[in-house]
Parts: structure tokens; C-alpha cells; sequence
């Protein structure tokens, strides 16, 4: 792992600043069911309607290691511009990004 990537293992809902982080850390917490992650078929996306316009979700092409923006919110939107559909290993400000998530897949 790169040496500049710094990774959180052990937290809680201490951690978090914002309300909105605190109820998604809960969802996902109880979605795991003591798993290291919930299963993707396990999250529901109308159960994160309140949630959606902060989210981003991502889809992995292990072949290619790259991570493509299936679903950007628009709050997310307003501070990247629109990225849906497009790959994020091809921006150089989302670069320790990949490389965490590199990482954790």
C-alpha cells in the first residue's frame, strides 16, 4: 500500500462531523450484519432518498482496475461538475482516491 495513504480501520459515529454522515454510517453499519462490508444488493437506494444528492456511487472494472461514476449526486455534482459515466482514474485530482480504493477492492 502507498505509504501516503492513510486508512481509518476502527471507527464509530463519533467519528463523523455531519448528521447526514452519522445516518449513513448507521444504514451501513446495520446493512452489514457483522460482514467487513454489506453486500451491494443489500442497499437499497430508496432508503437513501434524503441521502442521495452527497452520494456517489462507483462501478469496478477489475480487469482494468479503474472505477467508473455509475451515479453522481447533485450536491457532489456542484462541487466536481458531472461525472457520471466517466472513469475516475482519469483525473489527476482523484488520484489517492483511486489509490484507496484500489486498495480496499
Amino acid at each position: 500500500m502507498d505509504d501516503e495513504i492513510k486508512l481509518l480501520f476502527e471507527f464509530n459515529e463519533n467519528d463523523f462531523t455531519a448528521q447526514h454522515q452519522i445516518e449513513l454510517y448507521q444504514y451501513w453499519d446495520k446493512l452489514k450484519q457483522g460482514r467487513i462490508i454489506p453486500a451491494r444488493s443489500d442497499i437499497k437506494v430508496e432508503d437513501l432518498k434524503k441521502n442521495l444528492p452527497s452520494l456517489m456511487l462507483l462501478d469496478f472494472n477489475r480487469e482494468k482496475e479503474t472505477f467508473t461514476f455509475r451515479l453522481i449526486g447533485t450536491a457532489c455534482v456542484k462541487f466536481y461538475g458531472e461525472l457520471t459515466g466517466k472513469v475516475m482514474n482519469d483525473y489527476e485530482e482523484h488520484s489517492q482516491a483511486v489509490k484507496r480504493l484500489l486498495w480496499c477492492v
